[in-house]
């Protein structure tokens, strides 16, 4: 039987979460916009940046995803419905206009507030910096693949 919470039994087919099993990848500062590559996407638990002004966050292409999660897989199949978490930190500066932008790769689509915020304790425009990312295999056919990254916080 499939936990849906902590992963798929591969036996039974049901759908379920891949681990991650990474540390956090720091792109460090960014002098321009910044493509995600398919294979930090699967492994890195977590993705940090300092934008030093407000940069787009690209996605890694569904096909490059669908290969990726197919190299983790310990059956190296990649199934409709496969999904992982992944978590995105603004390290900008509090306070300036250092926001970052997650943008989708071709065949990627993102659901949700794209717009990760740096970090803004101020009580009247408060932004953690951070965010958590769903990132959902829709269509894992050849030449056709299909990838959702849905903000869940």
């Amino acid at each position: 039987m499939a936990n849906p919470l902590y992963g798929q039994n591969k036996a039974d087919g049901s759908i379920g979460w891949l681990k991650n099993s990474g540390s956090v990848k720091d792109h460090g500062t960014l002098a321009g916009g910044l493509t995600l590559t398919a294979y930090d996407m699967v492994n890195a638990v977590a993705h940090t940046c300092d934008p030093a002004a407000a940069r787009a966050i690209t996605t890694a292409t569904a096909a490059l995803i669908v290969t990726a999660i197919k190299a983790k897989a310990s059956d190296s199949k990649c199934n409709d419905g496969d999904t992982f978490q992944m978590c995105f930190i603004n390290g900008g500066t509090a306070g300036a206009d250092e926001s970052c932008t997650m943008t989708a790769g071709t065949g990627v689509t993102v659901v949700g507030n794209a717009e990760v915020e740096n970090l803004d304790t101020a009580s009247d425009a408060i932004s953690s910096g951070s965010s958590l990312w769903a990132v959902q295999v829709t269509d894992s056919t050849s030449g056709s693949e299909a990838v959702s990254i849905i903000r869940l916080a």
